[in-house]
């Protein structure tokens, strides 16, 4: 018996993936959980773990290390009772296999105009490819433009970008399910040809995600930031004393650790949007943007007010160093309710952080410096530190935020 190798889907919207390579080889021996092949998704890199116990046969053609693959796309399959493969059966690459016809093809079948019947199994049970969509289309009569009868397989964005370039979109080969052409299969027709000291460079998953999240974010928020000096000299003195006992936890974790224990006490700041309401959370799940060579990642420390900083520190270590060599799991960017951010290395003081939706606010941590300061009528060194908080406004007013960052400020690092 052999069992399909496809391209899973790592999250709800996730369309296709980057193949970043195979972690066995032809021939080899792969039980049941081991680390197949690496996929990166939305977010980040995963290892993909078999399924079952088998021989690995590679498909033909299959997918090189960097190259883009569909959600179900089958690059292999494992033999599970280990017998030699023959010529006859070879595996083949299908990189536009998807799910066969259900009724929600069939139903997609109809919005393009098309008769659903041959889309019904031949034999019970047998499963239909969407090339047999894909030919159904090409053979159905067109209008005298040489479009499809029926609803236009081309999303509306698609649409406008062809007219803009004065494309016709309905030429063009779609990347989209049952071969939708989206507005990223005309931009590169009318762009084909850069200008003369200009190169075109492709957007990874993960820098569209980010994209896509950031304008979100504007879109769906009415942010405000305010920003706020805070006498530093406590967390400096409490980050020295713990490195002379040889722990050395980062600025971040301390802060991270006091927003924990603060956000309680303001609760719409520590919530996600859902359905146009604030969903609160009792516990706080904070996330830490990290930056990598692939782009902006944020992990996320669960129940952070429950850890104290050394369990926190212990616990960042391991999500950045996951961050940065792309084996963060699913569950381990999701489900945050407030994010810190910091450009203090850079020597950034204040910023404007955007807001990771759906959260409702987000800190932003500037350096620490020394600054003349009037203490007790006295000038003296004072070491300082920039926060800036963004907010949504839909959410919380100005005062509620203003409120949470004297909290913070006020608040004794532990």
């Amino acid at each position: 018996m052999t069992v399909e190798i496809q391209i899973p889907r790592l999250g709800w919207n996730m369309e296709q993936g980057v193949f970043l390579g195979w972690l066995k080889n032809e021939g080899d021996l792969v039980r049941a959980g081991e680390p197949l092949f690496t996929l990166e998704g939305d977010k980040a890199a995963q290892e993909i773990e078999a399924l079952e116990t088998g021989v690995l046969r590679l498909a033909s053609k299959g997918p090189k290390e960097g190259e883009t693959v569909l959600v179900g796309a089958v690059i292999g399959r494992l033999e599970t009772t280990a017998a030699p493969t023959t010529q006859e059966h070879p595996v083949t690459f299908h990189p536009l296999a998807l799910p066969a016809a259900s009724p929600s093809q069939r139903w997609k079948a109809r919005q393009v105009g098309i008769d659903s019947s041959p889309l019904q199994p031949s034999q019970p049970g047998e499963r239909i490819p969407v090339a047999v969509l894909t030919k159904t289309v090409s053979t159905q009569p067109v209008r005298e433009t040489g479009h499809p009868v029926g609803r236009p397989a081309v999303t509306p964005r698609a649409r406008r970008a062809a007219k803009q370039l004065g494309i016709d979109p309905y030429s063009l080969p779609g990347s989209g399910a049952n071969g939708r052409v989206r507005e990223r299969d005309v931009l590169p027709t009318g762009k084909e040809t850069p200008p003369p000291g200009v190169e075109y460079f492709p957007l990874s998953p993960v820098r569209k995600t980010i994209a896509q999240r950031l304008s979100q974010s504007l879109q769906s928020t009415v942010p405000v930031t305010l920003t706020m000096k805070v006498d530093a000299t406590a967390l400096v003195a409490l980050r020295e004393n713990l490195k002379a006992q040889g722990t050395a936890p980062s600025y971040n974790d301390i802060l991270l650790r006091i927003c924990a224990r603060v956000l309680p006490g303001f609760p719409p700041l520590n919530a996600r949007w859902e359905n146009d309401r604030l969903a609160v959370f009792k516990e706080a799940h904070i996330g830490l943007a990290v930056d990598t060579d692939y782009g902006l990642v944020v992990p996320v420390v669960s129940n952070a007010g429950g850890l104290s900083l050394g369990q926190i520190s212990e616990r960042t270590r391991e999500l950045i160093a996951k961050a940065r060599n792309r084996s963060l799991k699913g569950n381990e960017t999701s489900g945050g309710t407030f994010t810190l951010t910091s450009l203090g290395s850079f020597g950034i003081d204040a910023f404007t952080p955007i807001i990771n939706w759906p959260e409702t606010a987000i800190l932003g941590v500037g350096r620490i410096v020394l600054q003349p300061a009037v203490v007790a009528g006295q000038i003296v060194a004072q070491h300082q530190l920039t926060l800036s908080l963004t907010f949504d406004h839909r959410a919380v007013d100005g005062a509620y935020a203003a409120r949470f960052l004297q909290a913070l400020a006020a608040a004794e690092p532990e």
